[in-house]
């Protein structure tokens, strides 16, 4: 582990620890969801200590909850507001989630063109929006970048639609 990571680490660290005390101290309500997430953060804590590395999957469960809760609030706003095109604020929440699995996949693979998560990264945001130049090698990694692939025209179609029915309500 470079110097540069390490401080990267402690940082990450520190801004969780924050908003665990600031989370504490200005919460009211506080169903289990709550105590599911903070437990969570203060366990994903424990990652910067080498020996406790393992408990990085409590950090990925941790992220994967909280895109999921605010896809749903998302959904909802769109739903009130009926606004389909707020629903593509989802899709930069699920791209950089959908490229740590694509980097999970692909990182020990034989022959792979995909060595660092920023590489994955660029992957996921080429399939998301076309079928991109560089494929994954596992099936599990292609099977993401499809998913992308979908999820981009339907936030393609989303858009092109939310556009249309505002220049077609104001011809009428």
């Amino acid at each position: 582990m470079t110097r540069g990571s390490k401080v990267l680490e402690a940082a990450a660290a520190s801004a969780i620890a924050a908003e665990i005390i600031a989370r504490l101290a200005l919460a009211r309500n506080r169903p289990l969801g709550y105590w599911l997430i903070l437990s969570l953060d203060v366990v994903s804590i424990l990652t910067i200590f080498p020996q406790l590395r393992f408990f990085a999957l409590a950090r990925a469960v941790r992220g994967a909850y909280a895109s999921l809760r605010l896809i749903v609030l998302l959904d909802r706003l769109a739903r009130r507001a009926k606004q389909a095109a707020y629903l593509i604020f989802i899709f930069p929440l699920v791209v950089p989630l959908m490229a740590a699995i694509v980097y999970a996949f692909e990182y020990h693979a034989p022959h792979c063109p995909i060595r660092t998560y920023l590489q994955a990264l660029s992957i996921c945001f080429s399939f998301a929006l076309s079928l991109g130049n560089i494929r994954p090698v596992t099936a599990g990694a292609m099977a993401v970048c499809g998913t992308l692939f979908l999820l981009g025209i339907l936030c393609i179609g989303i858009l092109t639609n939310s556009i249309s029915l505002r220049y077609a309500s104001s011809n009428d």
